[in-house]
């Protein structure tokens, strides 16, 4: 086995080892964070869509897609082991809080807190 490493090191060896140097080189000067940048943000806006999402790649979670209720922003609330929650619907008015990030390249607070608001055009 180490014959037959030799021979390859040997043969590959000169082509191989630029790339490695320079890949080495490129991630020392350019570094990529772990994670997604995470902020605290307080959302206000009505709950558009509301799915339960459950499938062997995913854990089971209640999913509410928010329209903010000042900008044509959108962002998606997780509840993650939530087949449902009483008093979400499509429809209602919340405040939600927690920390956003991004997931799918959509604006995502995982387990938010909220409050449910009474509706603006009830009043």
């Amino acid at each position: 086995m180490t014959d037959a490493l030799g021979r390859l090191r040997r043969r590959f060896g000169r082509a191989l080892a630029v790339p490695e140097r320079a890949a080495t080189a490129q991630s020392s000067t350019r570094r990529r964070p772990l994670a997604p940048v995470r902020r605290r943000i307080s959302i206000e806006g009505r709950i558009v869509e509301l799915t339960h999402r459950e499938g062997e790649h995913h854990l089971p979670a209640l999913v509410a897609r928010v329209g903010h209720t000042d900008t044509d922003d959108e962002t998606l609330l997780v509840w993650l082991g939530r087949a449902e929650i009483a008093g979400l619907r499509v429809g209602v008015r919340l405040r939600a809080h927690g920390l956003v990030t991004t997931h799918h390249a959509h604006p995502t607070i995982f387990n938010p807190a909220y409050d449910l608001l009474p509706d603006e055009d009830a009043a």
